[in-house]
């Protein structure tokens, strides 16, 4: 048993106000060949603009304060395209708008654990202890913050398990557990520390953490004890 990437989605949070307002022709060339959309999304503070150029499985969005690159993986491949292609995007945005800088980046991987009859999310709910406590489960949700320091920026490490479905390629709905790991800098600190081309480190630590605590779950639906999910 494993967990298989669905979606990782990176983002680099910074002063996009003029990129987005004034300059989407340069954006358009940027990203010649791409589909390019605009809709409105509401958020707490009101409507706001997103533009997107998208191409195959992969998408590019833009709103007035982050860039947002998110890379659908092929279910039937060990390994992921998905970083090496934030990376060589970030860098080719880069060579238009060098003096960018951004304050947070984020990393949010989606994955799933195959959950026929049920069994594996009765065997994590009871290796989690839970059905001492509360008895069987038949739906399930956990959300986890476990605060870690990744390359020297203290982060969220945000965890998120529960009962959903994925599709196969007939489209039919498979039973399954949705893991999704949200880690992310620390919004509280605003200081522009973070430049396009030198994010490798931490999107690659985020990513070994994810993966890791991806792992634990596995590990213990399978009956291998864990310590904790930090």
């Amino acid at each position: 048993m494993k967990a298989t990437s669905l979606i990782d989605r990176f983002v680099f949070f910074g002063d996009f106000n003029k990129i987005v307002t004034e300059e989407i022709p340069t954006l358009i060339k940027i990203f010649d060949g791409y589909k390019m959309t605009q809709r409105q999304e509401q958020t707490q503070n009101g409507p706001i603009t997103v533009t997107a150029f998208a191409n195959l499985n992969y998408a590019i969005s833009f709103r007035f304060n982050r860039m947002d690159i998110e890379y659908a993986n092929n279910p039937n491949l060990e390994t992921s395209e998905s970083l090496k292609f934030a990376l060589e995007t970030f860098k080719n945005f880069s060579n238009t708008y060098s003096n960018l800088k951004g304050n947070r980046i984020s990393y949010v991987g989606t994955e799933f654990i195959p959950n026929p009859n049920n069994e594996p999310l009765a065997d994590l709910t009871d290796g989690l202890g839970l059905c001492d406590i509360f008895g069987a489960a038949s739906e399930f949700r956990m959300r986890l913050n476990s605060p870690v320091n990744i390359a020297g920026e203290a982060c969220n490490g945000v965890l998120n398990v529960q009962e959903g479905a994925v599709q196969d390629p007939s489209g039919n709905n498979l039973p399954a557990i949705i893991v999704i790991n949200d880690i992310n800098t620390l919004s509280t600190n605003t200081v522009e520390r973070f430049d396009l081309n030198n994010l490798l480190d931490l999107f690659t630590n985020m990513m070994k953490l994810a993966k890791d605590k991806n792992q634990k779950i596995v590990d213990i639906i399978e009956g291998v004890k864990t310590v904790s999910f930090a």
